[in-house]
């Protein structure tokens, strides 16, 4: 018999296994038609910098429209962080991986974040629960 202390860890565990298991596609190549286009161009652009042993925020970024300083008035730090990790595994599989895992692991953000505010347990353990679906 499981100890009753670990029943809202089985039902945020359940529902980051499904994430898991039901968004596995994303860890596929594909063209994106929206925004993660651009997000994904940050990315290779960051993979690129950090290669040429420079940093993304000191560069030109001319993917956007006739170019700008991207990454000085953007949000920049996710970009460079995953460029980073594309150093290592490749700037597409760094974006993919980061996206699949961000969303898969949803409903352990908000277990955390309903555990902070001091939600009743049992709004913890629906809300991880069920954030999988409104996802």
């Amino acid at each position: 018999m499981v100890h009753l202390a670990w029943w809202p860890w089985l039902l945020v565990a359940a529902a980051v296994g499904w994430s898991l298991f039901s968004l596995r596609a994303l860890t596929l190549g594909v063209t994106y038609l929206n925004d993660s286009s651009l997000h994904e161009q940050m990315v290779r652009f960051a993979t690129q910098r950090f290669e040429a042993g420079h940093l993304p925020l000191t560069s030109w970024f001319p993917y956007l429209g006739l170019g700008s300083p991207q990454f000085l008035h953007y949000q920049s730090l996710p970009s460079m962080l995953t460029g980073g990790a594309g150093t290592v595994v490749g700037a597409d599989v760094a974006f993919r991986w980061s996206l699949y895992l961000l969303l898969a692991l949803w409903p352990l953000c908000v277990y955390a974040a309903a555990r902070v505010f001091g939600l009743r347990p049992s709004l913890k353990r629906s809300g991880a629960f069920f954030s999988e679906r409104i996802r």
